[in-house]
C-alpha cells in the first residue's frame, strides 16, 4: 500500500485487489447499507447518488452494490448540446471511448442506477435532472429544449425526475433574481413559468408514470467483473450486440446471490429475466463466480465469454488457480488452439468467438425494436417495459427534424399511440404483423417521443402486406391559406425599454410588424433586447376566397375535415386564443392546434401570447448604464453568455385541413 513491490508483482497486485474489494464492500455495507438500516428502523426510505456522480471520485467503490442498498437508486443527467449528439459512442461494455466528450456533460451513471433498480428489485430509478454549468445554463433553455434531455434519460431507464434546480427568490431580489451558479433555473421567475411550466411538467409526469409500469424488458445481461472500482459505463450500442437489443449490467453480488435459471432464461427473484449472460473480455474471474457460472450453464443458461484463466486476490491462492482450471476445463473444454467455442454443457451452452447479435438471431430472437427510414442521419432510441400482457414502448427522435419511419416491435396486438404531450390515446390502424413482430409507421416530431402500447385485449384487424384500405396512422396536413400581412404586437411595457426614438404608442410596447420576424433582427433596441410576453393580434377572414367554401361548409359533420392553425415556429412558447376561446399552450413542435370548433365564417380574432427567454434582456442590459438596467440577479453578468436566442412568432402561420380518421 506504500507503493512497494512485496514478494513479486503478481502477489502485490493480488493483495491490492483484495484491499480495493474490501474497501468497496465496506462502503456498500458499512456506509450505505448501515444508513439504510437506520433509516428503515425509523420508518424512512433512503435515496442517493450512491454510485457516484462521476466515476473517478469513487476509486474503490462498486457502484451497483452501493445503489443496491438504496430504496431508490439515483443518477444524474445534464443539459448539454454536446451530450445529445455524442451519447452513443460504439465501444465494448467495459471501456467506452469518451474521446471528444465534454466531461461535464456525461450521463455517466444513468445506466448504472437503472441496472441497480432492475437487478435489486426497485421500482423507481430517480435522477438529478437538467444539471448544467456555464453561460448557457443561465436562463438559456426552454421546455422544448429540456424535453430532449429528459427523453434521453427515459430511454436509459430513468423514471422519476428531480429538477436541478429551483431557487427561492422573493420580490426584493428582482428579476430574474436569485439563482445557483449551476443547473437549469426552474422557478416562477423564468419567463415561461406561467405559460409552459404546467404542460411541461405534465409531459414529464406522463412519461414517468408509464415508465414505472411493469418491468423493464432486456435480452442481454452483462457481468461487469469483480474488480474495484466497478462502475457501469453509460448506455451505448455494443457493436457485438448492435442496436435493438436492450441490456442491464450486473456485478458479482447479483450473480452469486440473486440469479437462477428457468426455462433457459436467466431470472431474478423480482421477475426480471434475460436470454443471455455476457462475460467481460478479460481472463480474471473469482473462483466462486466460475462455480456459479457452471451451475447456471448446467441448468440451461447461455453464457457468452472467454474461458477464465486465473483468479484475483490472495484468497486460497495458489490453490484457487488449480480449482479454477478444473472448472474452466470442464465447462469451456481443454482446447487452446482456437478461441472460438459453441458447446453444450448440461442443459445450457457456453459460447465464445461469436457476436451477441449472431447468437440471438440464431436462437430466433430478433431485435426488440428496429426502424427503417429514408431520412439521412436518423437517430432513434427506445425503451420497453411489460406490465402483465401489455407491452409499453417509449420511442424518441434524437434529431431536430420530423422523422417518418417504419418501426418494428417484438410484440403483437393492435398498436395504440399514447402521446405524452397531449395525453391523447388512439389506435394506430396501419400496421403489419409477421412472425410475432409488428411493423408500425410512425411520425415523430423534432426531438419528439411517443408511447406505442400493445394490449392483448385490443380488438381490430391488422394491415396485411399489400392492403391499404385502412386510414394512415398519421394524417396529412393540407395548407389552405397563410395569414400574411401586418400583425399588431403588444410587448409587456415593464420590460420594453429603452424607448428613445419611438412614438408615444410604441413607447407603451405597442408595435406593428409588417411581417413575422425574429425579434432579435428588429432595429428597435426595446424589441431586440426584449424578454417576456408579447401578444400578437390579427383579424383574418375564413375562408379567404370562394374556392375554400367547401372546407368550412360543415365543419361540425363527423366526416368533415378538421381545421388546424399551424404557427410554423415559435421561440419559445405560445398560448393561442381564437374568438375569445383559450386553445391552450404550445410549448414544443409541432406548433399546431385544432381550431375546428372555434373558427367561424367571416372575421376571426386571433391572439397569440408568445414568451421568449431571459438572455435577450440580460444581454441588452449589459450595454446600458447601471441606472437604466431593470434586471437583477446574483449571477455575475460576465458568467452569462452574450447571446440573444431567436425570439417571437416566426411563422409562417397557416390554416390547414386534415381528413378525420376513418373518413373517405
Amino acid at each position: 500500500m506504500a507503493g512497494e513491490i512485496v514478494d513479486n508483482v503478481q502477489v502485490t497486485d493480488r493483495f491490492l485487489t483484495d484491499v480495493r474489494r474490501t474497501i468497496a464492500d465496506c462502503v456498500a455495507d458499512g456506509h450505505y447499507g448501515r444508513w439504510a438500516e437506520l433509516a428503515h428502523a425509523n420508518g424512512m426510505w433512503v435515496r442517493a447518488e450512491a454510485g457516484g456522480q462521476h466515476h473517478p471520485r469513487l476509486l474503490c467503490n462498486d457502484g451497483l452494490m452501493n445503489q443496491g442498498r438504496m430504496d431508490t437508486p439515483v443518477a444524474e443527467f445534464w443539459e448539454s448540446t454536446h451530450w445529445k449528439e455524442n451519447q452513443w459512442v460504439p465501444a465494448n461494455h467495459h471501456a467506452v471511448t469518451l474521446a471528444g466528450w465534454d466531461e461535464a456533460a456525461q450521463n455517466v451513471n444513468a445506466k448504472q442506477a437503472a441496472s441497480a433498480a432492475h437487478l435489486y428489485g426497485k421500482r423507481l430509478v430517480a435522477s438529478e435532472s437538467f444539471t448544467s454549468i456555464g453561460p448557457r445554463s443561465h436562463w438559456g433553455v426552454a421546455p422544448a429544449d429540456l424535453r430532449l434531455y429528459a427523453n434521453i434519460a427515459f430511454c436509459e431507464g430513468i423514471n422519476a425526475l428531480t429538477i436541478h434546480g429551483s431557487a427561492t427568490s422573493g420580490p426584493d431580489a428582482g428579476m430574474p433574481g436569485k439563482a445557483f451558479a449551476a443547473g437549469t433555473h426552474f422557478n416562477p421567475n423564468v419567463t415561461w413559468w406561467n405559460q409552459a411550466a404546467a404542460p411541461f411538467l405534465q409531459y414529464l409526469a406522463r412519461c414517468s408514470h408509464m415508465l414505472q409500469q411493469g418491468r423493464f424488458v432486456a435480452d442481454v445481461l452483462y457481468y461487469n467483473g469483480d474488480e474495484a472500482p466497478n462502475f457501469v459505463a453509460p448506455k451505448h450500442v455494443d457493436p457485438s450486440r448492435g442496436f435493438g437489443y436492450d441490456y442491464d449490467v450486473c456485478n458479482s453480488e447479483i450473480l452469486l446471490t440473486r440469479i437462477s435459471v428457468r426455462d433457459g432464461r436467466i431470472v431474478l427473484p423480482d421477475g426480471m429475466s434475460y436470454r443471455v449472460l455476457v462475460l467481460p473480455d478479460r481472463p480474471v474471474m473469482p473462483l466462486q463466480v466460475a462455480a456459479k457460472l457452471e451451475e447456471l450453464i448446467a441448468a440451461g443458461a447461455t453464457v457468452i465469454g472467454p474461458k477464465p484463466q486465473r483468479t484475483p486476490g490472495l484468497t486460497g491462492y495458489p490453490g484457487s488457480e488449480s480449482a479454477l482450471k478444473v472448472i474452466a476445463d470442464r465447462v469451456w473444454g481443454t482446447r487452446t488452439t482456437s478461441p472460438s467455442l459453441d458447446g453444450p454443457y448440461g442443459k445450457g451452452r457456453v459460447v465464445c468467438g461469436m457476436g451477441i447479435r449472431e447468437i440471438l438471431m440464431n436462437a430466433s430472437v430478433p431485435p426488440d425494436f428496429a426502424f427503417a427510414t429514408a431520412a439521412e442521419n436518423a437517430l432513434v432510441d427506445f425503451i420497453h417495459r411489460r406490465s402483465g400482457d401489455t407491452e409499453i414502448y417509449f420511442v424518441t427522435n434524437r434529431r431536430a427534424a420530423t422523422l417518418r419511419a417504419t418501426c418494428t416491435f417484438r410484440a403483437t396486438g393492435r398498436p395504440e399511440l399514447w402521446d405524452p404531450v397531449s395525453g391523447e390515446q388512439r389506435e394506430l390502424p396501419q400496421f403489419e404483423t409477421m412472425d410475432e413482430r409488428s411493423s408500425v409507421p410512425l411520425e415523430l416530431a423534432p426531438y419528439g417521443a411517443v408511447f406505442v402500447v400493445f394490449r392483448k385485449s385490443s380488438s381490430g384487424t391488422d394491415l396485411q402486406a399489400g392492403h391499404t384500405a385502412l386510414p394512415d396512422n398519421f394524417p396529412t396536413f393540407n395548407p389552405l391559406q397563410e395569414l400574411t400581412g401586418p400583425w399588431t404586437v403588444q410587448f409587456d411595457p415593464q420590460w420594453f425599454y429603452p424607448t428613445d426614438g419611438l412614438s408615444e404608442a410604441q413607447a407603451t410596447g405597442l408595435m406593428e410588424f409588417d411581417k413575422l420576424e425574429d425579434w432579435t433582427k428588429r432595429p428597435e433596441p426595446a424589441v431586440k433586447n426584449f424578454s417576456g410576453t408579447a401578444t400578437y393580434r390579427k383579424i383574418f377572414k375564413y375562408p379567404a376566397h370562394p374556392d375554400l367554401k367547401s372546407e368550412i361548409s360543415n365543419l361540425k359533420s363527423p366526416q368533415a375535415p378538421r381545421l388546424w392553425l399551424d404557427l410554423g415556429a415559435v421561440k419559445a412558447s405560445a398560448r393561442v386564443m381564437l374568438n375569445g376561446h383559450d386553445l391552450g399552450v404550445l410549448w414544443c413542435p409541432p406548433w399546431r392546434v385544432d381550431i375546428t370548433r372555434t373558427v367561424r365564417p367571416g372575421d376571426n380574432t386571433l391572439e397569440i401570447e408568445v414568451v421568449n427567454l431571459w438572455p435577450n434582456r440580460l444581454t441588452g442590459d449589459k450595454t446600458l448604464p447601471e441606472g437604466l438596467r431593470r434586471t437583477r440577479t446574483r449571477i455575475p453578468r460576465d458568467w452569462m453568455a452574450d447571446n440573444q436566442p431567436a425570439s417571437g412568432l416566426l411563422g409562417p402561420v397557416t390554416l390547414q385541413s386534415v381528413q378525420r380518421a376513418g373518413a373517405k
